[in-house]
């Protein structure tokens, strides 16, 4: 559940605001106070809370100073390119992720290289660069594994199926919601599981297959709400009342999506709500 990661998470961050910045010293290779920040985005995302996690995310830039380490700089970079990029901020996040990238590549910091070269490649894919945004996506997959392993790429893969099937490549996206639910059965990385599952329902629809995209968007909804990740209830809900809602079912339509939408408490200018 996503408050089982939050509490460590917001402990750890209360811990960080008694410590001076000049104080704080690396751990592996990165200043503390920045990937604490950058899960505390991550997390509070997936929550729901938008803004609390665009705010952690901004709260990272101080640690983009030259007087950083590279590490700690391109990570603090990628934080706010992504939380940008999140909340429909795409000029803005690209300047951030293209920083980030020219950091990472002249100090060789080779995990943070590729995650930014993913999250350029879905920009790219999404202003109709399919070729050369799948291009960067899958090289920024495969050296990503090569540096940090599985670690973190279910997330990394429903991201690129997204982007593939908002472009309507549909055999793009299957290679890479495959490689994200092979790492949530074969390893204990979950939190993407709904999404995935919600993404198996947009493939369905894909191929015209309304019953079963259903059941994906209700399953997806129902892992979602058990794990705490209101975003992919509001995702999988989004889905189901368009489906329900094409099919002329509005009362379901909205009995699907209203529940969620109004559990909702912030962030109502991002673009999923």
């Amino acid at each position: 559940r996503l408050d089982e990661s939050w509490r460590p998470i917001n402990l750890a961050l209360q811990e960080l605001r008694t410590v001076p910045l000049v104080e704080l010293r690396p751990i592996a290779g990165a200043n503390p106070g920045v990937p604490c920040r950058h899960w505390a985005a991550q997390v509070r995302a997936i929550q729901g809370f938008f803004e609390q996690s665009h705010g952690f995310a901004l709260e990272t830039m101080p640690f983009a100073d030259p007087s950083e380490q590279a590490y700690t700089r391109a990570m603090a970079l990628s934080a706010v390119g992504r939380s940008m990029g999140f909340k429909g901020q795409v000029t803005g996040a690209v300047a951030c992720l293209q920083q980030a990238r020219e950091i990472a590549e002249r100090h060789g910091v080779k995990s943070y290289g590729a995650l930014v070269g993913i999250y350029l490649g879905i920009h790219a894919t999404g202003s109709g660069d399919v070729t050369g945004g799948l291009r960067m996506m899958r090289d920024g997959v495969a050296q990503w594994k090569a540096n940090a392993g599985r670690f973190n790429s279910s997330a990394l893969a429903a991201r690129v199926a997204q982007a593939l099937l908002d472009a309507g490549h549909r055999e793009g996206a299957l290679e890479f919601i495959l490689d994200g639910e092979a790492t949530c059965t074969e390893t204990d990385e979950k939190w993407y599981e709904a999404d995935l599952v919600r993404l198996r329902g947009r493939l369905a629809e894909f191929d015209r297959d309304a019953g079963e995209a259903e059941r994906k968007y209700r399953q997806a909804i129902a892992t979602a709400e058990q794990q705490g990740a209101k975003a992919f209830s509001l995702a999988a809900a989004t889905a189901l009342a368009r489906l329900l809602q094409s099919q002329g079912r509005f009362e379901e339509a909205d009995a699907a999506l209203r529940p969620i939408y109004e559990w909702f408490t912030e962030g109502f200018d991002w673009p999923d709500l």
